[in-house]
């Protein structure tokens, strides 16, 4: 009997999903290309983000993520930013005076630092400032997700991504986008609850 494929909104596509117990004993779902949940739905439960950073340096994409956040009513409060070394420098910033954003997104593609090195930058800054909690970290990229990416991610989390690249509608990016935003904003909650 062949297995039944379930949508990942993370790669945007069905695929294969890779069966695993979890702690309670459970069968959960996890996506053979990224191995993020799959899960049918996502929680309803609101998550009002307070400021979220962004590097991103296509303007139908900042246009998308400023409509889901902001337009949707998930975030108060949007800073834009087109390079990495831009975000690092606000990011610094933020800290210095005691903030920090509810969620940093970033495309993993972008001129001069990209997307991964400025991760690692930020939770080598985020060690240095003596940080809380680590900020959750939503990659952009069009390359699917491999076995390297998989290891980025699990070293930066909290941490998911999505494929833009992997369909052309916007309203179906927007709506990806805010599942996977959510599941992600449950992952850190989840951790910060296991420390």
């Amino acid at each position: 009997m062949p297995i039944q494929k379930i949508y990942c909104n993370s790669c945007g596509e069905k695929v294969e999903p890779l069966i695993a117990l979890n702690a309670k004993g459970e069968d959960k779902n996890f996506c053979i290309n990224c191995g993020l949940p799959l899960e049918d739905s996502a929680s309803e439960e609101a998550h009002q983000l307070e400021h979220v950073v962004i590097a991103e340096d296509s303007p139908l994409i900042q246009e998308i993520i400023s409509d889901v956040l902001v337009g949707q009513g998930f975030a108060r409060m949007l800073s834009t930013c087109i390079t990495g070394e831009e975000m690092i420098a606000r990011l610094t910033n933020l800290f210095a005076h005691g903030r920090s954003p509810d969620l940093i997104i970033l495309d993993v593609n972008m001129p001069g630092m990209n997307g991964i090195e400025c991760a690692v930058s930020l939770r080598s800054l985020e060690q240095g400032m003596s940080t809380k909690e680590p900020i959750p970290i939503l990659f952009f990229t069009a390359e699917q997700c491999d076995e390297k990416f998989k290891q980025t991610l699990r070293s930066l989390s909290p941490a998911m991504y999505v494929n833009k690249g992997s369909d052309s509608s916007p309203g179906l990016l927007e709506k990806r986008f805010q599942t996977v935003i959510i599941k992600l904003m449950e992952l850190r909650k989840k951790q910060a609850s296991n420390r």
